[in-house]
């Protein structure tokens, strides 16, 4: 996917989620987290529980905020959830390919 396509994914995804469109900063930090992610979706399985990713709850994000922590990824709230928008947006493309 062009980071064109992939921008306007993201940007339609907040605005359907009611959430601020990413920063150009943001936006380039989670494209290149998208190539990377592509490459390591391995199945349909699990590219299925990574478009789960999207209904986390509020706590399940702190948790996985935490966890994204404990191997040296910092983020704040707003990223994890751009994070949790591009690994929906890197499975679901997985699968329609």
């Amino acid at each position: 996917m062009r980071y064109k396509d992939f921008k306007e994914k993201m940007i339609h995804i907040c605005e359907k989620k009611q959430q601020k469109p990413p920063k150009t900063t943001d936006l380039m930090y989670i494209w290149r987290r998208y190539i990377h992610v592509c490459g390591l979706i391995e199945s349909i399985s699990m590219a299925n529980d990574m478009i789960k990713f999207i209904d986390m709850s509020s706590n399940e994000r702190l948790k996985y905020r935490n966890k994204l922590a404990n191997e040296g990824v910092e983020l704040t709230p707003y990223q994890v959830q751009l994070y949790i928008y591009m690994m929906h947006i890197a499975a679901d493309e997985w699968l329609r390919n």
